[in-house]
């Protein structure tokens, strides 16, 4: 039986994409990548503090992360995505951003706070006032493999479509949260996702995993 969620894909423009077809594949040194680097770092920091009780280094890491990503967004202001920009916005992703999604305590949060808006999409009786966009990122997201995205894209996926589900989650379901206990991802794939194999290869995107 086909929730509500469902039901509004199938019949939305993005019935027949992937999920990596609909999100953007890589920066595109515009002001709206600091955007989604600054909600990644902030949610790091919120949800990373109470696990890393006495841990100094990690909580060093995020916010000397967030401090340059002040530098970085005077620059980008200031220039705009000129070669020196898109240099030091390598620079800072390296530093930065890879390093935070290298721990293990961060993969496993993203994934598990993934699956807790999953779980509440599937779960909603209705679909009004959701955005379609939003809510076929996070069902396609599930069905072709959280695994499947690269470190860029997973914070694409939870600037554009964890972060609007959570508030629609923490309004309408409080405890929501406990939601993705038992969520585990399939062993199937969406029909037509066998092409994501010859995706994956490219090593030009490879770069941002």
């Amino acid at each position: 039986m086909t929730c509500a969620a469902e039901r509004a894909i199938q019949s939305s423009a993005y019935a027949t994409k992937l999920v990596w077809e609909i999100i953007s594949a890589a920066p595109t040194y515009s002001s709206a990548d600091l955007t989604i680097v600054a909600g990644f770092l902030k949610w790091a920091n919120e949800r990373l503090a109470p696990t890393h009780t006495g841990d100094f280094y990690s909580m060093l890491a995020i916010n000397l992360g967030l401090a340059d990503l002040g530098q970085l967004n005077a620059l980008q202001k200031r220039e705009g995505a000129s070669p020196r920009y898109q240099e030091q916005w390598k620079e800072f992703y390296e530093k930065h951003i890879r390093k935070v999604l290298s721990w293990d305590k961060t993969r496993d949060l993203l994934k598990s706070d993934f699956l807790a808006v999953y779980q509440h999409l599937k779960a909603v009786p209705s679909v009004e006032g959701l955005d379609i966009r939003t809510c076929a990122i996070v069902w396609k997201g599930f069905y072709q493999g959280w695994e499947n995205l690269d470190g860029w894209q997973k914070l694409v996926v939870f600037d554009q479509a964890y972060f609007p589900l959570k508030r629609h989650m923490d309004r309408m379901y409080p405890a929501a949260h406990s939601l993705a206990r038992d969520v585990h991802f399939p062993g199937r794939r969406e029909e037509g996702s066998s092409r994501s194999a010859a995706v994956w290869q490219d090593e030009t995107r490879r770069k941002w995993a």
